[in-house]
C-alpha cells in the first residue's frame, strides 16, 4: 500500500481519520469520569483519569514502537536475503534500526550504501503502515464501543 514514494496526502488522510477518531474516544470518555463524581471529587477524578491515559498512552506507543521495530527488521532482512556481495555483519547491524542502516551505509561504497538506505527506508515504510494501521483499527473499534455503550442523555453535573 505504502512505499518510499507515496504522497504525504495519502498518509495525512489516514492520520486525520486516526486524529478523528482519538477525538472521539477521548472526549467522551473525560466526559464520563468527570460527570459521574460530585464536586468535592472533580480533583481526584481529574488526577486520576490523567494517570490512567498517561498510563495506556506509555504503553500503546511502548507496543507500537515494538511492532514497528520488528516489522522494521523482518522487512530488511528479507530484502537483503536478494542482494549480493554485501557482508553478514553489515546485513545484521543494518536491520536494527533505520539509523543503523544510515551509518553503516555512509561507510560502505557509495552504490552498495544508496541499496541499503532504500531498503531501510521501504522496510521503516512496511512497519509504519502495520503499525497506522493497527492503531486506526483500535481507534474505530474504541469510537464504535462508545457509541455502543456510552449511556445517551445523561447530564452534567455543575460543580
Amino acid at each position: 500500500m505504502w512505499n518510499t514514494d507515496t504522497p504525504y496526502w495519502n498518509i495525512g488522510l489516514v492520520l486525520a481519520g486516526f486524529g478523528f477518531f482519538l477525538g472521539y474516544i477521548a472526549a467522551p470518555a473525560t466526559t464520563a469520569v468527570m460527570s459521574s463524581l460530585s464536586g468535592d471529587r472533580a480533583g481526584i477524578g481529574s488526577a486520576m483519569n490523567t494517570v490512567g491515559r498517561m498510563i495506556s498512552g506509555s504503553i500503546g506507543i511502548a507496543v507500537v514502537g515494538s511492532i514497528l521495530s520488528e516489522v522494521y527488521s523482518t522487512s530488511f532482512r528479507e530484502a537483503m536475503v536478494l542482494t549480493r556481495g554485501i557482508p553478514a555483519a553489515v546485513k545484521e547491524v543494518a536491520g536494527d534500526s533505520v539509523g543503523a542502516a544510515v551509518v553503516v551505509a555512509q561507510q560502505l561504497p557509495h552504490e552498495t550504501g544508496n541499496i541499503i538506505i532504500d531498503i531501510a527506508r521501504q522496510s521503516f515504510m512496511d512497519g509504519w503502515q502495520i503499525t497506522t494501521l493497527i492503531t486506526c483499527g483500535v481507534s474505530v473499534i474504541g469510537a464504535f464501543f462508545i457509541m455502543q455503550f456510552m449511556p445517551a442523555g445523561r447530564e452534567t453535573k455543575i460543580l
